[in-house]
């Protein structure tokens, strides 16, 4: 898979010594960058260390603690608020009670987010060199003293990220709940959060590092899609469908990630029905902005018109093997697919013939509605998805106010039912490389 690796940070070496199980390493490290940064992630990645030096019979776990707590109060102070979730996790690993921290994030992410400009953020390359010679307890002391001193001090704010613009609807008992599901992972660079082809099962959160999100080509060169950095959310389709992943996703430096599993935020979400709403809201906003970026047929629209159409549209799910449309039958309405995938399948002389495979983005049902005749083909869910559907008297009143829609889906519709009238006359062509309906 292609990967363009950024250049690395001296977070990212210190990091990597945690990978590493080489937890001393990485404090000698992390001291210079929390006296140089107030970063928050060092914080963590320290009191990570000290948890770990204590498992190993140094007496290091009452400093953990009190790192744990530092890089907890900072992180939900730097607005940051998958990170201060990672930084409770670890205390209550390490045996500590988090829920005054977790109280604290209830309070400081519920509602509308300040607007106030934030502090310019420290340069991420800065470090301070560590003082020679400093005995391993003596290091302990400073990266205690200092962590209270970040604490105490002023930390630079970030931007909201997707999942403090969620937390924005919710009070804080419903932020709260929803910080306690997440699961703190440290990944390694080069790691792969997310498999294409394989189930989804949970959405993962960037506290910090950084990703790139890679689909596979059919020319067998994979394309990448997009970067993330921290704040990012990804992968919650899982959240909405049981759909195969439509990319892989891979770290390209030292990720701090948290893993909302869709079992445990369903768990959360029926004990807190705001919660539920808010979430199932927050994921199918985020379906729409993927689909207006990139369905094909959409284009003709500006963007606050795509959004307003899409508004119009439901979500519907499909089982592996349901029909989403029948051949011969009148057309209900348009299918524009968010996830999974669907195969087209046309039936000539008792013989059933798959035409294409079509992919997120493409759209369904538009030679019966602008054609206005019965279904040639039928469309059937290869795996579990997830369609928006426009029903058919909607459709109407949309290509009236949107003709130049019109004027796409017609000519789609007839180069469509052109190829497939063809590609029938020629059974033994391959059809892999069309996309028909």
């Amino acid at each position: 898979m292609p990967a363009s690796p950024p250049p690395p940070r001296p977070l990212d070496r210190a990091l990597d010594h945690l990978l590493r199980k080489a937890p001393e390493r990485a404090l000698a490290d992390l001291l210079g960058i929390i006296e140089a940064r107030r970063d928050p992630a060092a914080l963590w990645a320290a009191g990570r260390a000290l948890a770990e030096c204590a498992a190993a019979g140094r007496p290091t776990e009452a400093a953990a603690e009190k790192v744990l707590r530092a890089a907890a109060r900072t992180a939900t102070r730097a607005r940051n608020l998958a990170l201060a979730a990672a930084a409770c996790a670890a205390l209550e690993e390490l045996g500590c009670s988090a829920a005054t921290e977790y109280d604290e994030i209830g309070t400081t992410f519920a509602g509308p987010w300040d607007d106030a400009p934030p502090p310019n953020p420290p340069d991420p390359n800065a470090v301070l060199p560590p003082p020679p010679d400093l005995e391993f307890l003596d290091l302990v002391d400073r990266i205690e003293a200092v962590s209270e001193q970040v604490a105490e001090g002023e930390v630079a704010v970030g931007s909201p990220g997707t999942t403090e613009l969620l937390c924005s609807k919710l009070g804080p008992q419903e932020v709260g709940a929803f910080a306690r599901t997440l699961e703190p992972r440290l990944a390694a660079a080069g790691d792969v959060l997310i498999e294409e082809g394989r189930p989804g099962r949970a959405a993962y959160f960037i506290a910090r590092g950084e990703v790139q999100v890679v689909r596979a080509g059919r020319d067998g060169d994979d394309q990448v899609l997009a970067r993330l950095g921290a704040g990012s959310l990804f992968g919650e389709m899982a959240l909405l469908s049981r759909s195969p992943r439509a990319a892989s996703v891979l770290a390209l430096r030292p990720c701090i990630v948290l893993r909302g599993s869709r079992r445990a935020l369903d768990a959360v979400a029926a004990a807190n029905p705001r919660l539920g709403r808010a979430l199932a809201s927050f994921c199918r906003r985020r379906m729409i902005d993927n689909l207006v970026r990139t369905s094909a047929v959409l284009r003709p629209l500006r963007t606050a018109e795509r959004e307003a159409l899409l508004g119009r549209f439901r979500a519907r799910s499909f089982e592996a093997g349901q029909v989403v449309i029948a051949a011969g039958e009148e057309q209900a309405g348009l299918h524009l697919l968010a996830s999974g995938t669907l195969r087209v399948l046309a039936e000539e002389a008792g013989e059933t013939t798959q035409l294409a495979t079509l992919s997120p983005g493409e759209v369904v049902g538009e030679v019966g509605l602008v054609l206005r005749r019965p279904a040639p083909t039928s469309v059937v869910a290869e795996c579990p998805a997830v369609t928006l559907h426009l029903p058919a008297e909607e459709f109407l009143s949309v290509i009236k106010e949107h003709p130049e829609l019109l004027a796409q889906l017609y000519e789609l519709a007839v180069q469509r039912e052109d190829e497939t009238r063809n590609l029938l006359a020629q059974p033994a062509q391959d059809a892999s490389d069309w996309v028909l309906i």
